[in-house]
C-alpha cells in the first residue's frame, strides 16, 4: 500500500490548487500508459459553471394577506436559496401540499384534488411511511407537472440535519450550477425558499391548521392535510452572477474485442484517497499489461462540494469526449480504506 499512500499524500499536498491537481493527475494518467479522452485530444473536459450569491441588502420577502403586508426577515425567518436561479420579482399565492411528493408505487399524490397551478408550494420535508424523503430536484418533475412555480420547504424540527442558526449562517455561501441550459435540476422553478420551522405558523395563519398539528401527524405516520393558503408571497431578489470554468480529467485504457464499450471508473477531485485508488488501478493495469475486452474510462470529476457538478456533466454530456459510449457501467470511488490489505 506504499504506492497508494504516496499518491494520496501527493494529491493532498496540491488539493487546494485545482490546476496543479489536474496537471498532477494528467501526468499520472500519462505515466500509466493511458490515452487522453478529453477535448481535442487533451486530458480535459471543460465544465462551464455559473456562480450565484444573493445580495440580501437589495432583496426582500413579504407575506400579504387581507390584513396587510408583513416583511419577513431574511436569515431569521427564511432563506431565499440560489441553488435555483430566483426570479427577480414574484408575487404568487401559496398552497400547502403535504410532503410535496407523488409516488405512484404507494398511491401517494400530494397534488391531487387541490388547485396548484401558478402557485408556490409549501411542504414539510420528509416522506410518508414506506417512502423516502427526496431532494427538490427529485420532487420537481411532479411539481412542475402540477403547475407549481416555486417552493417553500419547512424542515421537520425533529429531523433537522443542522440547527436553523447554522443553516442561516451558510446562506451567504456561493452556489454553483452547470451553465449549460440543458442541465438545470429544476427547470421552470422560479423560487426556492427554506422557512424556519420555529416561525412556520406565519405561513399558515387563517388556514385552521398549525405547524405542530402537521408535525404530529408526520411523526405518527398519518396522512397530511392539503389546503389553500389565503396568503400571497412577494419576493424581490438581486443576485450576483459570474461564470467560471472547472475541469474533469479523463483518460482511456483501450480495450480489445469490445473497445467501443466502456467501463467508467470515476473519483472526485477533492477526494485524495479516491483519486489515488483510481491511479493505482491504472498503474497496475499498465504494469501487468492486462488485456481487457472493454475499454476502461478513468474520470476525475470536479465540483463534489457544490452538488456533484462534474459528475453530472460527465453523465449527461458524455459525448463531449473523444469517444461515444455504446455501453457505460460506472464505479464511483468515494474513498479508499488503506487498512484493507
Amino acid at each position: 500500500m506504499t504506492g497508494l499512500r504516496t499518491l494520496a499524500l501527493a494529491l493532498a499536498s496540491v488539493s487546494l490548487l485545482a490546476a496543479a491537481n489536474a496537471e498532477y493527475v494528467a501526468a499520472q494518467f500519462q505515466q500509466a500508459g493511458l490515452k487522453p479522452a478529453g477535448e481535442q485530444g487533451s486530458w480535459i473536459q471543460s465544465v462551464e459553471l455559473i456562480a450565484r450569491q444573493l445580495d440580501e441588502s437589495q432583496s426582500s420577502l413579504a407575506l400579504r394577506t387581507g390584513a396587510g403586508t408583513k416583511q419577513i426577515k431574511l436569515g431569521d425567518d427564511a432563506i431565499i436559496g440560489t441553488g435555483v436561479d430566483p426570479a427577480s420579482s414574484l408575487d404568487a399565492d401559496l398552497v400547502f401540499v403535504g410532503y410535496g411528493l407523488k409516488i405512484p408505487a404507494i398511491k401517494h399524490n400530494d397534488f391531487a384534488g387541490i388547485q396548484t397551478k401558478g402557485k408556490i408550494a409549501v411542504y414539510i420535508a420528509g416522506a410518508p411511511p414506506a417512502a423516502h424523503d427526496e431532494t427538490l430536484a427529485q420532487r420537481w418533475p411532479a411539481m412542475k407537472k402540477a403547475g407549481i412555480i416555486g417552493t417553500i420547504s419547512i424542515a421537520n424540527p425533529n429531523h433537522m440535519d443542522l440547527p436553523w442558526e447554522r443553516s442561516a449562517a451558510n446562506r451567504f455561501l456561493v452556489t454553483m450550477q452547470l451553465a449549460d441550459p440543458k442541465m438545470p435540476d429544476t427547470p421552470g422553478d422560479w423560487l426556492s425558499i427554506a422557512w424556519n420551522p420555529a416561525h412556520a405558523d406565519e405561513l399558515l395563519g387563517g388556514t385552521g391548521h398549525t405547524f405542530k398539528e402537521i408535525v404530529d401527524l408526520a411523526e405518527a405516520g398519518k396522512p397530511l392535510p392539503h389546503f389553500a393558503i389565503d396568503t400571497r408571497v412577494q419576493v424581490k431578489t438581486v443576485v450576483k452572477r459570474s461564470g467560471m470554468t472547472s475541469q474533469n480529467i479523463a483518460a482511456i485504457y483501450p480495450g480489445t474485442s469490445k473497445s467501443n464499450e466502456y467501463v467508467a471508473v470515476s473519483a472526485h477531485m477533492d477526494n485524495a484517497s479516491g483519486v489515488a485508488t483510481m491511479l493505482e488501478i491504472a498503474n497496475r493495469l499498465h504494469e501487468g499489461k492486462v488485456k481487457t475486452a472493454r475499454s476502461i474510462l478513468f474520470v476525475v470529476v470536479t465540483g463534489e462540494g457544490k452538488g456533484l457538478l462534474g459528475e453530472k456533466y460527465f453523465e449527461i454530456d458524455a459525448d463531449t469526449f473523444a469517444q461515444k459510449f455504446n455501453e457505460l457501467m460506472q464505479l464511483t470511488l468515494q474513498a479508499a480504506n488503506e487498512n484493507k490489505k
